[in-house]
């Protein structure tokens, strides 16, 4: 895993055994799977709102109409 404090990452997309962690400077590419880093991540911090996203909590903006929107650059729907 990345070594970048929690906080700064707004959200992780999944796509198989590959991840992207978004953070406010850039994203980070990283062969994980969701299983693996949900283990590593803090559960009071980190939510999974949909099958292929973690959402840091602490960076929602606002919840609405099944979605949530982060640092007002990204709308995730929410199973």
């Amino acid at each position: 895993m990345f070594k970048k404090e929690y906080d700064s990452i707004l959200f992780i997309k999944g796509s198989g055994n590959y991840l992207d962690v978004t953070t406010k400077e850039k994203v980070y590419s990283s062969r994980m799977t969701f299983t693996e880093i949900i283990e590593k991540l803090p559960s009071v911090q980190f939510i999974r709102t949909h099958q292929y996203y973690i959402v840091n909590i602490t960076n929602i903006d606002k919840a609405e109409n099944n979605q949530v929107s982060i640092e007002l650059i990204k709308s995730i729907k929410i199973i």
